[in-house]
C-alpha cells in the first residue's frame, strides 16, 4: 500500500551487516588458528613421546650394561634420570595439549556468541526495514489517509485505514422502549438495493442518548440451516441502510397498525368501527414491532378500529363518527 523511506535505518543496517561480516571473518580466522595450534600441540606431544621411547630404550640398555659391569654407577643413574625426565616432559606435553584445546574451544565459542548476537541485531534491523513497506492485513480497500505523500512520520503514527469489506458492521439506532428486549445474538435483516441480507446483533450500548440505544450488527456468514452466506457487495463506509432486528418471529398472527390508541388504557381498549359508530371493545395485545402490534383476543380479522388517540372519548362505550 505504501513505502516509508528511512535513510537512517538503512545506513544503520548496512553498518551492522558490515560488523557481522567482520565478526564472521574473525571467527573463521580463530578456527584456522585453533586448528594450527592443535597441530602444534599434537607435534609437541608426539616428540615428547618419541623422546620417552628413546629414554626407555636407553634405560633398558643401561640395565643390561650395569648388570655386566660395562658401565659405571654414574652412567646407570644418568640413564634413569633421563627416563624420568622424558616421562615428565611427555606428561606435561599431553596436559598442555588438553588445556590448549579447551582454551581454543572457549575462544571459538566466544567468537560464535559475538557473531550470533550481531546476527540478531542485523535480523531486527532487517525486520524494521521490511516493515517500512506497508502491506494490507486484509483484502479490502484503503479508507482514510492520515498522512499526505512525502510527509514525515513518527514511530507508531497512524498512516491510513484499511476497510475489510467482509467484516463490515452497521451502527443502528434503536428506540429506548426496546432496550430491555434486546440481546446480543439476535437476528437482524439489512435491506440493501432491494435485497434482504441476514445479520446478527453483536453489541448493545448501555447508554441512552436522545431516547435511543446504540447497537451494532454484523452480516451473518451462515444461515439457520448452516448454509454459508455470501457477503453483500458494493458496500461503502458511512452508507445509510435500513436494518430490522427480529426480536420475535410469529406466523398466522392477527395484527393491526401500531398507533396512539395503545397509550390509552395500556392498549387494553380499542374502538371498533361499525355502521358509523365506534364501539368500545376490550382487547389483549401481544408482541409489538415498530409498525404493527399483535392482537391476542377481542378483535376479528377484517374489523376496523381507530388507531389514533382515544383519550378524548373519555371512556365512552359508543362514539358517533362524523365524516
Amino acid at each position: 500500500m505504501a513505502t516509508i523511506d528511512s535513510p537512517e535505518l538503512s545506513n544503520q543496517l548496512k553498518q551492522e551487516q558490515s560488523s557481522l561480516q567482520r565478526l564472521q571473518f574473525e571467527l573463521d580466522r580463530q578456527r584456522i588458528q585453533s586448528k594450527k595450534q592443535v597441530l602444534e600441540n599434537q607435534k609437541s606431544s608426539d616428540l615428547a613421546k618419541v623422546a620417552l621411547t628413546a629414554a626407555d630404550r636407553e634405560k633398558r640398555r643401561a640395565d643390561q650394561a650395569y648388570q655386566s659391569h660395562s658401565i659405571s654407577q654414574i652412567d646407570f643413574e644418568k640413564a634413569q634420570d633421563d627416563l624420568e625426565n622424558a616421562k615428565l616432559v611427555y606428561k606435561h606435553a599431553v596436559n598442555d595439549a588438553k588445556l590448549n584445546i579447551e582454551s581454543l574451544e572457549f575462544e571459538v565459542q566466544t567468537k560464535q556468541l559475538q557473531v550470533q548476537r550481531q546476527a540478531l541485531e542485523v535480523n531486527e534491523l532487517s525486520r524494521q526495514e521490511i516493515e517500512l513497506t506497508l502491506l494490507s492485513p486484509v483484502n479490502g480497500l484503503v479508507g482514510n489517509l492520515a498522512v499526505e505523500q512525502k510527509n514525515q512520520v513518527s514511530k507508531n503514527q497512524a498512516i491510513m485505514s484499511v476497510v475489510d469489506l467482509t467484516e463490515f458492521e452497521l451502527d443502528v439506532d434503536i428506540p429506548e422502549s426496546y432496550a430491555d428486549d434486546l440481546a446480543i445474538g439476535m437476528l437482524a435483516e439489512v435491506n440493501l438495493d432491494g435485497q434482504t441480507h441476514q445479520a446478527i446483533l453483536v453489541t448493545i450500548s448501555p447508554e441512552i442518548e436522545n431516547n435511543q440505544v446504540k447497537g451494532r450488527v454484523r452480516f451473518a456468514k451462515f444461515d439457520s440451516q448452516g448454509n454459508q452466506l455470501t457477503a453483500p457487495s458494493g458496500l461503502r463506509q458511512n452508507q445509510r441502510l435500513t436494518t430490522r432486528i427480529l426480536m420475535e418471529s410469529k406466523t398466522d398472527v392477527l395484527m393491526v397498525e401500531r398507533g396512539q390508541f395503545l397509550q390509552s388504557a395500556n392498549g387494553n381498549i380499542a374502538y371498533v368501527i361499525q355502521d358509523g359508530l365506534a364501539y368500545r371493545t376490550a382487547i389483549k395485545t401481544g408482541a409489538r414491532s415498530l409498525s404493527v402490534v399483535e392482537v391476542l383476543n377481542g378483535l376479528s380479522a377484517g374489523q376496523q378500529i381507530i388507531i389514533s388517540g382515544t383519550d378524548q372519548f373519555n371512556g365512552a362505550n359508543t362514539v358517533l363518527i362524523s365524516q
